[in-house]
């Protein structure tokens, strides 16, 4: 048998793994009224990320959104587990679902938006991926402005062909873009 003193080195690997995907996992905070999914994220590269609802009627583990009657919010806690190999981590998140009659403030509305970066994760040639520069939340336009990552070598966006430049050389690629999100006056920086 294994002596339990022995590191091992796969199970260290696999810990930072899953504390990686843990640090840049992100869910969308907040839902309007006119969206019926939210992307929850279900990992990639042997690393399986499941998730669990509080309020399963409200939004379940595939990301499926109920509204419910009312001009408020109701708020969910979606746990992520994230695992790889032995190594297993959980992450929570608030979730707010905008009730059937609830009209988002500009501050809601901008928490509301997500950008999907969607890249081809077996792929390790570099890769350009089109970015929106405005988008329609409930029937206010959005304007997004990108920055380049920490790490252009792995992101860089491009301001004049309107591409972000993926490029992976190792397992997985965690640098993060900054985009800043403006409507009708209101900004907000988030990290994508």
């Amino acid at each position: 048998g294994e002596t339990p003193d022995k590191p091992n080195p796969q199970k260290i690997n696999d810990e930072a793994t899953v504390k990686t995907v843990k640090d840049t996992l992100t869910v969308q905070e907040i839902v309007g009224k006119s969206q019926n999914k939210i992307i929850l994220d279900k990992g990639g590269e042997g690393v399986t990320v499941t998730w669990k609802s509080n309020k399963s009627d409200i939004i379940d583990s595939e990301g499926n959104v109920t509204h419910k009657d009312g001009t408020g919010f109701d708020e969910v806690e979606l746990t992520a587990t994230i695992t790889k190999g032995e190594a297993s981590v959980k992450k929570t998140f608030t979730v707010k679902v905008a009730q059937k009659n609830k009209e988002l403030s500009l501050d809601e509305l901008l928490d509301s938006v997500t950008i999907p970066v969607n890249y081809d994760k077996t792929k390790y040639e570099a890769q350009d991926i089109d970015v929106q520069e405005s988008i329609l939340v409930e029937d206010k336009t959005v304007t997004i402005e990108y920055t380049s990552s920490n790490d252009e070598k792995h992101l860089k966006y491009n301001s004049s062909t309107k591409k972000i430049t993926v490029h992976r050389d190792i397992i997985d690629v965690t640098a993060q873009l900054s985009v800043k999100l403006t409507c009708e006056g209101k900004e907000k920086t988030k990290q994508i």
